[in-house]
């Protein structure tokens, strides 16, 4: 299966949620797929939206919920 690589516009925005998950969360996180357009090779950086899955080591706590509810607010910025 061939990979398409990720479109250019998404590259900082994916890569600060990696971070910012690994250093708010440690080890919660065990993989994060792109699925929708981005995952079609259809997205418009104008149009978009970038829609993913995040698979866990773990059931989140609430508190796991609200570190990561602070890392979609510090990212919509």
């Amino acid at each position: 299966m061939t990979r398409a690589p990720l479109p250019e516009a998404i590259q900082p925005l994916m890569q600060a949620y990696l971070t910012q998950v690994a250093q708010r969360l440690p080890g919660l996180m065990t993989a994060c797929y792109l699925h929708g357009s981005v995952a079609l090779s259809a997205f418009d950086p104008a149009l978009s939206d970038v829609d993913f899955i995040t698979i866990v080591s773990r059931r989140c706590t609430p508190d796991d919920l609200a570190q990561l509810a602070a890392v979609h607010a510090a990212l919509e910025k």
